[in-house]
């Protein structure tokens, strides 16, 4: 479902209300598909903010490792003309880690 990227493309600073909910209802397929977690909402918080550097959906409930030692912190769309969704990560050391959000 994650697949390391290079954090080269800018981010979105806003999202329509059409693509917080496309992604949302990835996610959700993706999160109980791969990992059997059927409310998403509850697991992760998911809340929708914009700061001047991008928008994003925060996980604000719990402690997610996308890989060992990466926590799950946010997903946020890259800003180009077929957007990615990106799950951000990071470790320990406060080192940020990107993944291309994918089906399996």
């Amino acid at each position: 479902m994650f697949r390391k990227m290079n954090h080269h493309q800018p981010f979105k600073k806003e999202w329509s209300w059409v693509e917080t909910e496309g992604v949302m209802s990835y996610l959700s397929k993706a999160f109980k598909e791969n990992y059997r977690i059927k409310d998403i909402d509850s697991k992760f918080g998911l809340p929708y903010t914009s700061s001047s550097d991008f928008a994003m959906i925060s996980n604000t409930n719990c402690q997610f490792e996308i890989e060992h030692g990466i926590n799950l912190d946010c997903f946020a769309l890259t800003d180009n003309d077929y957007p990615i969704i990106v799950a951000i990560g990071s470790d320990n050391d406060g080192n940020d880690f990107f993944y291309a959000v994918e089906e399996n």
